[in-house]
């Protein structure tokens, strides 16, 4: 029988130990769901696992196509949402279970909803009081609109401010005719002291008519003074005008 040379003998134990290196490394990456050697650099189970695969923002699904769970048995799924500035934003990563429910993704989609309302709501609301401003600002203001600001004037949409202004423009309307008749009983009430002729009782008529008169006046100059001071206490500025006070 022919003997086999030595170095023949080892090469073949180093053909075999080598196939059963390579049967033993597949079986175990096979196990944990990817190759380690000889796949062409397809990653391990456990290095995909938990990595972000995809993301949504406002229901704009965008995959991320360098990450491809299928290929160790796992699945795109939810893994966390969150709400921000722009809208709700989905987290999906390698996974085997889902680790948020559908629940929080509605939540997450509804919180954004109603941000995205309450956004509408405020611009419309801007744009309707630009509008009324607009408008209200070519209106000419008479006795008891003066003061008012021009939403008030063009919409009706009046503030606390308005309202005590119109309230400042009706009492001063008042106490500036209360003014006017004062001043006129006081010049009529001189005219008649100087026609009385000595007569006594026109005298004395005259003298009453006068003191009423300042008194009436003393009453107007008083009732302005405490309009400016409480305004003033109010916390309005520039309300200290005489004969004219406003809010403004």
């Amino acid at each position: 029988m022919k003997k086999i040379p030595i170095i023949t003998l080892v090469l073949i134990g180093a053909f075999v130990f080598c196939g059963l290196s390579y049967a033993i490394n597949e079986a175990i990456a096979t196990k944990e769901g990817g190759s380690q050697s000889g796949n062409f650099g397809i990653p391990s189970k456990s290095e995909l696992e938990g990595k972000q695969c995809a993301t949504r923002t406002v229901g704009s699904y965008v995959s991320d196509t360098s990450v491809d769970c299928s290929q160790v048995g796992l699945n795109c799924l939810p893994a966390a949402a969150r709400q921000f500035g722009t809208g709700c934003e989905v987290v999906y990563q390698c996974l085997n279970t889902a680790k948020i429910t559908s629940a929080q993704i509605s939540a997450c989609d509804k919180g954004w909803e109603e941000y995205q309302a309450t956004i509408q709501k405020e611009e419309t609301s801007q744009k309707a009081q630009t509008e009324c401003t607009k408008k209200g600002t070519g209106i000419e203001t008479g006795v008891f609109t003066k003061g008012l600001s021009p939403a008030c004037l063009g919409c009706g949409e009046c503030t606390q401010k308005d309202v005590f202004q119109e309230f400042v423009n009706i009492f001063t309307f008042i106490l500036q005719i209360a003014g006017s008749l004062a001043v006129l009983i006081v010049i009529v009430s001189g005219l008649l002291y100087i026609t009385a002729g000595g007569d006594m009782e026109k005298t004395k008529r005259a003298k009453a008519a006068l003191t009423a008169a300042i008194v009436g006046v003393i009453i107007v100059l008083t009732a302005f003074i405490l309009i400016n001071f409480v305004l003033g206490m109010l916390g309005y500025t520039n309300a200290s005008s005489w004969f004219s006070p406003s809010l403004q």
